[in-house]
């Protein structure tokens, strides 16, 4: 299942004159992009977890890396921060143009460029193609970046309990106001302990069972998300 489609190619800075035999590359350049560059960005594992989510992810991690999530960090003054994560889906647009029109002999009208207004009626010369080919890559490579940057900075996620509730028998309740990312079946560390969480109720709570300590008012809790991540770096290309 392809999350970039060639419709997404019709129109905009990104745009491919497009025939049948275009069409029919094109599709076959996004198939072999998209996982590229995605096994890439997740590692093996975490690609093929990912994929078998599509087209419309059901775990909320999958659906941020999708479609782009505004969260906050804190810096390195200790204040608070706000990161504005647009996604994966330009950066493969981009990949996926940049990869496909490089490889064409026939560059000048596949690309579709003119000089301005001036000039209008000229196409581009080679020398412009092959700059702004360069300038897409490298815009994908920042955008590939930041992907990077949201899965590492949301990686490790920290909460503290409002309350505890112990049910009996190593069973209790943890009450917490942002549940995100965390699922029935997930692994929390509540100290030295791990524990497989049931129960979870959106922004409301979560159960463990089989604690052999006590818990009770504000606990700290951790969990990851993306574990067996393996990240794979992109160089830029200069540009002359």
């Amino acid at each position: 299942m392809s999350i970039i489609s060639i419709a997404d190619f019709s129109a905009g800075e990104l745009k491919i004159t497009r025939n049948n035999a275009v069409d029919t590359d094109l599709q076959s350049y996004i198939d072999e992009t998209e996982e590229k560059i995605l096994r890439g960005l997740l590692g093996d594992t975490l690609y093929i977890e990912f994929i078998a989510q599509l087209p419309t992810p059901t775990l909320q991690k999958w659906t941020d890396l999708l479609n782009g999530y505004n969260y906050t960090i804190e810096n390195e003054d200790g204040d608070n921060e706000s990161v504005y994560f647009v996604g994966i889906k330009k950066m493969l647009r981009l990949f996926i143009w940049f990869y496909f029109v490089r490889e064409q002999s026939f560059q000048n009208s596949i690309v579709g460029q003119v000089k301005g207004a001036s000039q209008a009626s000229a196409n581009a010369s080679m020398p412009e193609i092959s700059r702004l080919i360069k300038k897409r890559y490298n815009k994908a490579i920042d955008l590939y970046n930041e992907c990077n940057k949201f899965i590492e900075e949301n990686d490790l996620q920290e909460r503290t309990s409002s309350s505890v509730v112990d049910n009996g028998g190593g069973s209790f309740t943890f009450n917490i106001s942002n549940t995100r990312y965390l699922v029935d079946g997930a692994t929390v560390k509540i100290g030295s302990a791990e524990y497989t969480v049931s129960n979870v109720v959106a922004d409301t709570s979560f159960d463990i069972t089989g604690a052999t300590e006590t818990y009770s008012g504000a606990v700290e809790i951790t969990y990851e998300i993306f574990d067996l991540w393996k990240f794979r770096e992109l160089d830029k290309m200069g540009i002359w």
